[in-house]
């Protein structure tokens, strides 16, 4: 099993709903039940601040770069300002996006033939510039949910 992970997601955030030493204790526990081996860890990129700026204003960007952030921001965002926490997320953040295209890594490495599903996913994927669900306003994700559901893949949407 492939699973993306990084020491480095642990920062110090204080105390905190979502403490962030939960991801160790996951991979420590996975790695103790010998469900991933060491060569299963696939370390993850940073994501670029052009990719964040696909969900986040440019303004708000810069704030969090910078650390201008208002009190009302940081209040907001339950999270002590530090370049740390900055680059943590960053990490975190391309580790997700790093996860959702590790199937189709992982099989076109291979040299396995694509499953439909996954074989429609990159033509999606490549269409729109890797924007699957920005795409022509979520036309093509609706689609493409459209086409699981009606394969019996997906329930109850």
């Amino acid at each position: 099993m492939q699973v993306v992970h990084s020491a480095r997601y642990h920062i110090d955030i204080g105390p905190h709903v979502f403490p962030t030493q939960k991801y160790r204790l996951v991979h420590d526990r996975l790695k103790e039940a010998a469900v991933i081996r060491p060569g299963d860890v696939v370390e993850p990129q940073p994501a670029a601040w052009d990719e964040l700026a696909l969900v986040h204003t440019g303004e708000y960007l810069t704030k969090i770069r910078e650390g201008a952030l208002s009190r009302e921001e940081l209040a907001q965002l339950q999270l002590p300002w530090s370049p740390e926490m900055v680059e943590g997320f960053r990490l975190m953040t391309g580790g997700t996006i790093d996860a959702a295209c590790l199937p189709l890594v992982i099989q076109e490495a291979a040299g396995l033939p694509l499953e439909p599903s996954f074989a429609e996913q990159k033509a999606i994927m490549l269409r729109c510039n890797g924007l699957f669900y920005a795409c022509k306003d979520g036309a093509e994700a609706r689609r493409f949910n459209r086409l699981l559901i009606d394969a019996g893949l997906i329930h109850g949407l």
